[in-house]
């Protein structure tokens, strides 16, 4: 399963979902008083607590994402296992994710990618950021 946390690319020619705008401060204040676990269906959210992670592509610098993990995770670490795929990971990025329980694995996104999508018998993905 993949859980896309946020973000998304219009592909579409009209490019409709690309008209508005969301602020730090618009983040902040939804972040800030909204239970995002309860916003995940049950369901999901059920499969989600049984499940190990791989973060793709996202960097504990990010507030936003810190924020979402404390709030789906708690003050206790995800009950499995969980990665995150980084290519040069400072001291402060390594503390980060080691706080939260979440190996570090060092690598460039597009060949790990390329690689878990080979293993997956999958063909390759085109990486954007």
């Amino acid at each position: 399963m993949i859980l896309k946390v946020r973000g998304q690319i219009d592909r579409t020619p009209t490019r409709d979902w690309e008209s508005f705008v969301v602020t730090e401060d618009d983040h902040i204040d939804y972040l800030g008083r909204a239970d995002v676990a309860a916003q995940v269906p049950i369901g999901l959210a059920a499969t989600l607590r049984r499940s190990h992670f791989l973060f793709l592509g996202y960097t504990m610098r990010d507030w936003c994402l810190r924020l979402v993990l404390g709030r789906i995770w708690g003050d206790a670490p995800a009950a499995y296992r969980a990665w995150a795929v980084h290519p040069a990971p400072g001291s402060s990025e390594r503390e980060l994710w080691r706080r939260v329980d979440v190996d570090l694995v060092e690598s460039a996104l597009e060949p790990y990618i390329g690689a878990l999508a080979a293993i997956a018998g999958l063909p390759a993905l085109e990486v954007s950021a």
